[in-house]
């Protein structure tokens, strides 16, 4: 993900949250289906300590 505003520029900034993206169940949906919602383990091998800014 990307982060662009008038005051700040993080590009690649990994989310915190890890997803799988199914495809929509309709054929009508808008956007994407998720499933699978756990907190990120590894950043680049780094463990992801939770709760910790």
């Amino acid at each position: 993900m990307h982060h662009v505003s008038k005051s700040f520029l993080l590009p690649n900034n990994a989310e915190r949250d890890s997803v799988i993206r199914h495809a929509p169940s309709r054929a009508d949906q808008l956007g994407d289906s998720i499933g699978s919602i756990a907190p990120l383990d590894a950043f680049k091998g780094v463990e992801v300590i939770e709760g910790v800014y």
